[in-house]
Parts: structure tokens; sequence; C-alpha cells
């Protein structure tokens, strides 16, 4: 089995999709109105929290604080 998906003209092997891209570094938290879309990562540079956002909803966005 290559790995290889019928959708991937042009890619390697084991290929899908394109790269995500890290989190966004800020000196600050993610406000309610930081729109973003579901699943946006966020590192405090400061505090050295990390976030998740779990509900993006316009101006009402929900950031989750998955740092222990």
């Amino acid at each position: 089995m290559s790995g290889s998906i019928g959708t991937n003209s042009g890619r390697a092997s084991g290929s899908i999709g394109a790269a995500a891209s890290g989190p966004t570094v800020s000196s600050s938290d993610p406000a309610v109105d930081t729109n973003a879309t579901l699943g946006t990562q966020w590192a405090n540079s400061t505090s050295g929290e990390f976030y998740v956002c779990t509900d993006a909803t316009t101006d009402e966005n929900v950031w989750t604080n998955v740092d222990a």
C-alpha cells in the first residue's frame, strides 16, 4: 500500500493536503472577539499559557486553556 490518495495528483505518496501552520504567538491572551477558525492555536509568550479555539462564533469565541 503506497498511502496515495486518488485526489492527490502531483503530490508525493502519503501526502494529504498542505502543511498546518503553527500557533499564533502573542504577549497576551486571546479575547472573545479574537475571531479565528475552530482549532486555531494561540500561545501567550509572556505567561506560557496555550489556548485552542473551541467555539468559533464571531465576536463570542471560546478559547480553552490547554496548558497543564
